[in-house]
This record gives C-alpha cells, structure tokens and sequence, in this order.
C-alpha cells in the first residue's frame, strides 16, 4: 500500500497540503493533488466503515464527474454491471410551485448521467489511493 497510514501525535512531516475528510471529495481531490506533485495529508475522524455495512446511499454522477473519476483511475475499478445510467430527472421545490425536466433525448446525449452505490465508489477511490505514495492517510484524527 503505497498511500501510508500514520498518526498525529509526534508528526514531524511536511505536508503542502492537509485534507479533513475521507469521503468521496476529500479522496478525489487528495489523488488529484498527489499527481501534480503535492504532498498531501489526508485526515480521517475514524477508521472507514467495514466493505458489508449497510449504506443505502447512491451517487447520480454526470459525466463531468466520470471524467475526474476516470482521471484518478477510480472509473475503470467500479464493476460496470453496478453502473446504471439515467436519462431523464425532474426536480422540484418542496412547495410545488417550482418544477424543471431534464431529457438526454432533448440534447441529443444516451443518458445524463449514471447511478452507483456510494460504497462502490469509495472502494474505487481507495484502491486509487493506495497507489499514490504523496498522500498519508492519517487516521482516526483530528486536526
């Protein structure tokens, strides 16, 4: 694992740059990061959740997000039978006055974007993670 695991106390490095959180953004931008040369800290409250607990969340990515996943080498780990693609969304405000649709066919695109299990794309982005030598994954912490 090429991305270290440390702890705070006593830590003498030098990092150009220290992220607190984990999660989806924190990983992403802690690969981005690493890859223009940064040497990156990247603190986490407590360790990551086992790979069978529950989470019943979803991401609705569009295909910028697939960019910057397929740049951090995330994208081609998630398994493609887990990828679902939506074409169309409606959205509305909670009052009922304010409604607006999106249609991948009125733009002329197969689908606005694609639908995948939250604990999918962090195992993707872990994998990634790992190998980026630049970033310590400092945990459980607190800056």
């Amino acid at each position: 694992m090429a991305a270290a695991e440390g702890t705070a106390v006593g830590m003498t490095e030098h990092f150009d740059i220290a992220i607190v959180g984990a999660g989806t953004v924190g990983v992403t931008l802690a690969c981005l990061l690493a890859d223009e040369g940064f040497r990156v800290a990247l603190v986490e409250a407590r360790e990551p959740a086992s790979d069978d607990a529950a989470d019943p969340r979803v991401w609705a990515l569009t295909p910028a997000s697939e960019r910057i996943l397929r740049r951090v080498g995330a994208w081609g780990r998630i398994d493609g039978a887990a990828i679902g693609a939506f074409r169309e969304m409606e959205v509305w405000d909670a009052g009922g006055i304010g409604r607006i649709r999106f249609d991948s066919a009125e733009i002329g695109v197969p689908a606005l974007g694609s639908i995948i299990a939250n604990r999918r794309v962090q195992a993707a982005l872990a994998e990634s993670l790992c190998e980026r030598a630049a970033v310590e994954r400092i945990r459980p912490a607190r800056p």
